[in-house]
């Protein structure tokens, strides 16, 4: 994520917030949570290495230190929420490592169309060339919608 923040040229304070963007399922449903107990404002104000260091603690804050054991008698948490809260997040970041590799692939596509100025034919068609290569694995990546305008080739 910290390089898409940097690519993004994401202030520190929008970190949080547009990686909350990302959450799903139970890392989501945690999320929502954790910003009702402690409001919105306050949610979206903490560091992005705060963040960090919460969602891959693994325990119970309020009366104990260390590890809930199988079910804690106060707080009634099972260990295997904290698992599942962690592997949710660790799940988050793959899916965000993906998103990174498809922004490096427009970044490198806007530098190759901006390349092409100025160049011999040769080393124009192999730009080109790349550049078709990055639009189709893209393609392949990114589900479009039907193009209702080329129904005239039937």
């Amino acid at each position: 994520m910290e390089t898409v923040f940097h690519i993004s040229n994401i202030p520190k304070k929008y970190q949080v917030k547009y990686t909350s963007c990302y959450l799903q399922d139970s890392a989501l449903s945690w999320w929502n949570s954790h910003k009702r107990k402690i409001e919105t404002d306050a949610a979206y104000a903490m560091t992005w290495n705060a963040l960090m260091k919460l969602t891959t603690e693994d325990k119970c804050k309020l009366h104990h230190h260390g590890p809930c054991p199988v079910r804690c008698g106060n707080c009634k948490k099972v260990s295997r929420e904290v698992r599942q809260r962690r592997e949710a997040a660790e799940k988050a970041f793959e899916a965000s490592k993906d998103k990174d590799e498809t922004i490096k692939s427009l970044e490198e596509l806007r530098f190759l169309a901006l390349s092409t100025k100025d160049l011999s034919d040769d080393d124009a068609y192999w730009i080109e060339r790349k550049k078709a290569q990055i639009k189709a694995k893209l393609r392949a990546e990114i589900p479009m919608e039907p193009n209702n305008e080329d129904d005239s080739d039937e």
